[in-house]
């Protein structure tokens, strides 16, 4: 009997555990695509080039699994870890110097924040017209 299956009232064994499961693999493959989307974007605006759209998976994997290992550091040190990581794997996979790794991996991270600014911004503006 797992942790799950001891909270009184949901059943995790049946219908719901499969929904569950697939609507976590279906959301993680939306972001992947997003992540891939947005990475793209932030190398070409860096002027990198032999940027294939395949080569674009494998770098966003691998910072995400060292990403959840780095949660067990401590005092945030592990997010400064994990991006000075990511840095690297972007050095390594598209074959830039140091200086533009990092710039891409800011303008990657930049990217996100500002759709959630906008997205943010019309949702503001979409609540005071319908009130």
């Amino acid at each position: 009997m797992t942790a799950l299956e001891t909270i009184p009232g949901i059943d995790f064994t049946g219908a719901f555990g499969i929904t569950l499961i697939l609507g976590l693999l279906i959301g993680y493959a939306i972001y992947l695509i997003a992540s891939m989307i947005i990475l793209s974007l932030a190398l070409k605006f860096m002027n990198v080039e032999n940027v294939e759209f395949s080569k674009l998976l494998s770098p966003i994997i691998i910072r995400d699994f060292i990403s959840l290992g780095a949660l067990f550091i401590p005092f945030g040190l592990g997010a400064i870890f994990a991006f000075i990581i990511w840095i690297g794997i972007i050095k390594y996979f598209f074959k830039i110097d140091w200086g533009h790794a990092v710039l891409v991996a800011i303008v990657a991270q930049l990217i996100p924040i500002a759709i959630i600014v906008v997205l943010f911004a019309l949702g503001i503006i979409s609540l005071l017209f319908f009130l």
